[in-house]
């Protein structure tokens, strides 16, 4: 911040005079924001940023596209497309700084409206959030076991048979996986679990060695089914 620590109390406390609230407490642990800090941080972060956007843009020559932009992305995002989207990107606009953060679609959404993402891609809830949303991708369901399973499902499965079967699932946080779960509630089908896991490349394994079946995507909701094929 290029302050030192006595010119950065003087500010806060000019701060606080202003806004006639307290904005940190001090503890043994050191300053924590009060509960009108955290509120001022929450409307003040994106009024701040885009001032900071605004003076690198009126700086830069005309027509050219300057700034930083910073995006949060679910974990599958960041594992499939994110380095051949930013390559693009960069490419396109060389003068654009980005930042990217990953994490779970609630922490997203909430960062989001925190002010500390301009936007975040993450699945969809069944909720509707209190900020503009767009769709930009819809995915098939898809129910995966290992070629040496033994078992022939047919296509298309509905939810319902999924019953019984040993799953391997995202962990219960993941966006997805509460997609699945509201699904199974409403459905009134029993899921049994067997693994969970954070990490989407280590399912692919572990389906192959103890041939689990794999549930995942978004788009089953509406027609019940979800497509079923052997994994080689």
């Amino acid at each position: 911040m290029n302050l030192v620590q006595p010119a950065l109390s003087m500010q806060v406390a000019k701060l606080e005079e202003e806004l006639g609230q307290k904005l940190f407490e001090r503890t043994s642990q050191g300053m924590v924001p009060t509960a009108a800090g955290k509120l001022a941080y929450q409307l003040f972060a994106p009024i701040l940023r885009d001032l900071s956007d605004a003076k690198q843009q009126i700086a830069s020559r005309a027509g050219e596209v300057s700034g930083r932009i910073a995006i949060g992305l679910i974990a599958s995002m960041t594992s499939s497309v994110l380095a051949r989207s930013l390559g693009t990107f960069a490419r396109q606009y060389p003068e654009v700084e980005v930042s990217v953060a990953d994490g779970y679609s609630n922490a997203l959404v909430e960062s989001v409206r925190a002010g500390a993402l301009d936007f975040a891609i993450v699945n969809r809830a069944r909720r509707r959030w209190d900020m503009p949303t767009t769709d930009v991708v819809d995915e098939e369901m898809v129910l995966v076991t290992s070629s040496t399973s033994g078992r022939n499902l047919g296509s298309p499965v509905r939810f319902k048979d999924l019953a019984g079967l040993p799953l391997v699932l995202p962990s219960k946080r993941n966006g997805l996986r509460l997609i699945v779960d509201r699904i199974a509630e409403d459905e009134n089908v029993q899921l049994s679990v067997r693994l969970e896991s954070r990490c989407g490349r280590c399912h692919r394994g572990t389906r192959s060695q103890l041939g689990l079946g794999d549930g995942s995507t978004s788009n089953c909701r509406a027609s019940g089914f979800v497509r079923w094929k052997p994994e080689s």
